[in-house]
């Protein structure tokens, strides 16, 4: 799910690319920069990394009292994104089903199984699936299904079944389905914190130029936000004790969005009504 956690890490991913660029271990000015989520701590200003002790701070934290709620999509509703195909193939001959892999890497994907006795319409007497596991091998696949389906009969990678016929097999794959929760705009304060004041020039120069580039931050869940710059300020409130602080605020729009995966249907069943009476279409799913 997207939210303020997320702006946040996207942030200091962001700054840390600006201030260590290419995975840099030495940062733009030479000097140990620390880049976190929220305020300093005391040992931050006082420990033997702290502020008057040659090092820099970027810090991100979110100001209060600048929210601003925006028009979203009506209805909540699912949409489609990334497709992932099943990694795994099946086929059924003369009843045998056998399962096989067709690619190295992670195993994947649903696999359903219709068992019955043959007739010219296709139809199941029960409908047996299974989700592949990432560890799965094709010997595995089969063995789960057969833990479901009585009678089974199991070689290596093969099933049948005693007295029933497979009549057909069926694989799906999944999608990452979003829908979006809430559209918002909230202000970001980027805080240079360090104890000279041409470093603190520097640092800010550097961030706000690498901040400006790109309006759009992208989070690690996939989602695009929009940053807005809304000026610069500086914090004189500490120079007395040699702190020199300067803050880049940042109006970001970005959406709350629930995530989930959805599998592809591979078996349909229900209850037909017709006037008063009520006939049984497709599968009939069995359970495990």
């Amino acid at each position: 799910m997207s939210g303020i956690g997320a702006i946040y890490d996207a942030l200091v991913a962001r700054c840390g690319a600006i201030i260590y660029p290419d995975g840099a271990t030495t940062s733009v000015t030479g000097r140990n920069t620390i880049i976190k989520r929220g305020w300093l701590l005391s040992t931050d200003m006082l420990g033997p990394d702290s502020v008057k002790k040659n090092n820099d701070y970027i810090t991100i934290s979110l100001e209060k009292g600048h929210f601003e709620e925006l028009p979203s999509p009506i209805g909540e509703q699912w949409s489609v994104g990334l497709m992932t195909l099943p990694t795994i193939m099946a086929s059924v001959s003369a009843g045998v089903l056998t399962v096989s892999s067709v690619a190295e890497g992670v195993a994947s994907g649903v696999i359903g199984v219709e068992i019955g006795q043959s007739r010219g319409n296709g139809a199941s007497d029960a409908f047996y699936a299974y989700e592949v596991q990432p560890s799965d091998t094709p010997v595995d696949v089969i063995a789960a299904l057969a833990a479901q389906i009585q009678g089974s009969v199991v070689s290596d990678a093969s099933l049948r079944v005693d007295g029933a016929d497979i009549i057909s097999v069926r694989l799906s794959g999944s999608a990452d389905m979003r829908r979006i929760l809430r559209r918002q705009r909230q202000r970001f304060c980027v805080t240079v914190w360090t104890d000279r004041m041409d470093v603190r020039d520097a640092l800010s120069d550097i961030l706000d130029v690498g901040l400006s580039k790109d309006q759009w931050l992208q989070t690690g869940d996939g989602i695009s936000a929009l940053m807005i710059y809304r000026g610069a300020v500086d914090g004189d409130g500490m120079q007395a004790q040699s702190v020199f602080r300067r803050d880049l605020s940042y109006d970001i729009a970005f959406e709350t969005v629930e995530s989930q995966t959805g599998r592809q249907m591979i078996g349909f069943g229900g209850v037909l009504q017709e006037g008063s009476s009520a006939r049984v279409q497709g599968e009939t799913f069995a359970s495990p």
